[in-house]
């Protein structure tokens, strides 16, 4: 269902459209861990990026037994989560404390690797750390990741990860309501090597901006509202993919179908257009 994409330099390929286990992390009880997991496998969404947040690690290596080399999983390092044994966020982001969170997701995970390591919002003095980035080297060479990633909602930590160097991936917040300053750091990113993998939310009560998505909503293609937004944002320069964070079977299906059904070119320059229009506008106000 879902389209393939190379992450940057790192050689990576993956679904388009992954999925992020925050549903297994916080479940409802209105849907089982199972049949989200078993809707991600079967719209072939093959990047997984795990919540080291409550169960959801344990979960997903229980549900994924016995097809772990047919996917990709990434793996979060988020300060403040994990074992009491973590030291305080002042030290969160020093390299012994990074690594025994790599650790601890390589062992819930039940897995000797993950193929993208996530910082998950690092400070900017993290991203300063020469000592931090060595140990990441030394741990994609020992094999524990394949590659190294930002995930962060900040422009001045997202220059700053991409200005030194060592990363393959950039996670940043990019819906086409909220398209700047993502959209111009997706086309640095481009020039760097550097995949850029938007972070939602994407769909919910209020959908795209209609304005910005008229015409885009295809019903000879089955294309939704929804779908319109996620196939826009993979049109963009420098992104290679998108992270759901579908809660429901039905929503991870919509969003991986996104994939099947992107924008041709003259959608696309329909949407650059629009876009460009919204930040003049923007910028006169």
């Amino acid at each position: 269902m879902t389209s393939h994409r190379t992450l940057g330099a790192s050689g990576l390929v993956v679904s388009a459209v992954g999925w992020s286990t925050q549903a297994l992390a916080r479940p409802s009880g209105l849907t089982s861990p199972a049949a989200l997991v078993r809707a991600a496998l079967d719209a072939e969404i093959d990047l997984f990026d795990s919540d080291p947040d409550g169960d959801a690690q344990d979960t997903l290596a229980r549900l994924l037994r016995g097809q772990r080399r047919h996917l990709a999983l990434a793996a979060r390092c988020v300060a403040g989560v994990g074992p009491a044994a973590f030291s305080p966020l002042d030290r969160a982001w020093r390299p012994e404390e990074v690594r025994l969170r790599l650790e601890v997701s390589l062992r819930r995970l039940q897995t000797d690797w993950v193929e993208l390591w996530l910082l998950h919002d690092p400070p900017l003095e993290a991203l300063h750390d020469d000592n931090l980035w060595a140990q990441l080297a030394d741990d994609r060479q020992a094999g524990w990741i394949r590659a190294v990633g930002v995930a962060t909602p900040g422009e001045d930590e997202a220059r700053a990860a991409l200005g030194r160097g060592g990363i393959d991936v950039l996670v940043l917040p990019i819906r086409l309501a909220e398209v700047e300053p993502g959209r111009t750091l997706a086309a640095e990113a481009e020039a760097q090597q550097v995949a850029v993998v938007a972070d939602g939310p994407f769909g919910g009560a209020d959908g795209p901006p209609r304005h910005l998505v008229a015409g885009l909503v295809d019903p000879d293609t089955d294309r939704t509202p929804t779908q319109a937004e996620l196939a826009g944002v993979l049109s963009l320069p420098g992104v290679a993919g998108v992270l759901s964070a579908a809660a429901t079977p039905s929503e991870i299906a919509e969003h991986a179908g996104a994939a099947a059904s992107p924008l041709d070119d003259t959608e696309a320059r329909l949407l650059a257009a629009r876009l460009d229009e919204a930040r003049e506008s923007q910028r006169e106000l």
